[in-house]
């Protein structure tokens, strides 16, 4: 008989509901992540290029478990959570609910055998619905009990296989956990632009879960099938023996698996997101000194908020305002108006979202031309920032619409690195700001705002965006800011850039 104490637990689930829910607008991804997964980002959770969907899935598991900030959870209720979606066999697709409570086992000399060491915890599941079966999700740190972890075994207890059991990380079923109750969320937003149901993302998650699909040979399960990118037209003419189902199913099993590639990536790129934003708060914080004198900004008041310069240099200045004055009128402006500074930087440019801050390297003396001429050009790519952040009440680099282009961008970039760090050069923010620079270039904007043609000729984070690429990046632009492709070519030779 197994002694065990019942747990008191107020876990809300958050399952599909029977009507769905419209979804009017993507929530803040930096609320998402924050209240709903209760997280913190004290370091970015990075994928690698080849990295599998379940290692990508089991790398965020561990990830949310080390940045948790949501100290209530305990390991009982995340097996609640996790048991309801293992293949346990009461539960189906049908019956997702099926766990009544959990109960933490403290003795149960019938799993000594079992049992890896003296850290392992015992969680029994008690279903609705009582059957002969018992059971057990152990908790372990055993590498060779890890190895069929999420994968159902039976037990033989006086003669009966009544007992079934399956192992978990104690690190990992946090996550899991939290990445469960979520996933599941974010698809009752989702579904009615989705063809696949919630009984194949759960069967998906059921694979996701057993840790000997991570094993090469498994790795097929999570892999995009080329016929399902095809029109249906193209793969019957390909495959004119093939059931009329065939296509669809390989349509929806590449939706189903970009689906969930694209929420971990939602993740790892908003962890990344709060390493810039640290490190641009670092870095005014370190330059920025009480000198700065007000400029006058006359004519620029309906774009900016104010301009400060920790230099007198008339020339540079004039050079500045000018072009501010040309450019400005031209792109699309943030729901608060930016404060720009010129100051003395260990690089050209940053932005700064907390305080709205666009602040440029700008020196006097012998150091213009090599330093604040190209601060000044720089500024071109911290609008791009600014946009980013400004634009809207969410964050633009973070949404669906431009994930591909950070996705696709971030392996160019991680292809060329040859093992050095690249995180900095793929966060979303910094790949919109990039794009959006080459955007302006394409549809004919000249300024000492913006880099000169060499400059994204000879860069090579820049003269890696080959022309599919840059077709992604235009279409998203057209679309996302509409006004800025009435102006193409109008006003090329307005824009001649005023020299010093």
């Amino acid at each position: 008989m197994i002694k065990g104490e019942q747990l008191s637990l107020n876990l809300i689930f958050n399952h599909p509901t029977k009507k769905p829910v419209k979804r009017q607008m993507t929530e803040k991804l930096n609320d998402m992540l924050k209240r709903r997964l209760g997280i913190k980002c004290s370091n970015p959770l990075f994928f690698e290029k080849t990295e599998s969907l379940i290692v990508k899935f089991q790398k965020t598991a561990v990830y949310l478990s080390k940045n948790n900030i949501d100290m209530e959870i305990s390991h009982a209720s995340a097996s609640k959570v996790v048991g309801s979606y293992l293949e346990f066999g009461q539960n189906n697709l049908e019956n997702h609910e099926w766990i009544k409570a959990v109960k933490r086992v403290k003795n149960c000399n019938d799993l000594s055998s079992v049992v890896g060491g003296k850290t392992d915890q015992i969680i029994q599941i008690i279903p609705e619905r009582n059957d002969r079966y018992k059971r057990f999700i152990i908790l372990t740190d055993d590498p060779s009990r890890l190895k069929v972890a999420g994968e159902v075994r039976m037990l033989n207890v006086k003669g009966k296989r009544n007992y079934r059991i399956i192992f978990e990380s104690p690190l990992t079923i946090m996550g899991y956990a939290k990445i469960l109750n979520d996933i599941f969320y974010q698809y009752t937003r989702d579904q009615e632009n989705l063809i696949f149901s919630f009984s194949d993302l759960l069967k998906l998650v059921q694979q996701l879960l057993i840790n000997r699909n991570s094993f090469v040979t498994n790795n097929r399960l999570f892999l995009i099938k080329k016929e399902g990118d095809w029109t249906k037209e193209k793969f019957y003419q390909t495959y004119p023996e093939r059931d009329k189902d065939v296509w669809q199913n390989l349509n929806k099993h590449n939706q189903l698996i970009r689906y969930v590639e694209n929420y971990l990536h939602q993740i790892s790129s908003w962890s990344l997101q709060q390493v810039y934003i640290m490190s641009s708060d670092q870095a005014l914080l370190v330059n920025e000194s009480d000198t700065n004198k007000e400029l006058v900004t006359s004519g620029l008041e309906a774009y900016i908020a104010s301009l400060t310069s920790e230099e007198d240099n008339a020339s540079l200045l004039k050079l500045f305002r000018n072009e501010l004055a040309h450019i400005l009128p031209l792109l699309p402006k943030g729901r608060t108006k930016p404060i720009i500074k010129l100051i003395r930087l260990d690089n050209y440019g940053i932005y700064v979202p907390t305080s709205n801050k666009i602040a440029l390297d700008f020196r006097s003396g012998h150091q213009i031309a090599a330093i604040s001429h190209a601060g000044i050009r720089s500024f071109a790519h911290q609008y791009g920032h600014y946009l980013d952040f400004k634009y809207s009440d969410h964050q633009l680099s973070l949404e669906p619409e431009f994930l591909e282009i950070v996705n696709t961008y971030a392996d160019k970039v991680r292809a060329r690195s040859k093992g050095k760090s690249c995180l900095a050069e793929i966060t979303p923010t910094e790949v919109f700001a990039k794009s959006f620079e080459l955007y302006l270039k394409q549809i004919g904007l000249n300024s000492e705002l913006i880099r000169s043609d060499s400059d994204y000729r000879d860069n090579e984070l820049y003269s890696i965006i080959k022309q599919s690429l840059m077709q992604k990046i235009s279409s998203y632009y057209e679309h996302q800011f509409p006004e800025l492709g009435l102006i193409r070519g109008k006003y090329n030779n307005i824009l001649t850039g005023m020299k010093v």
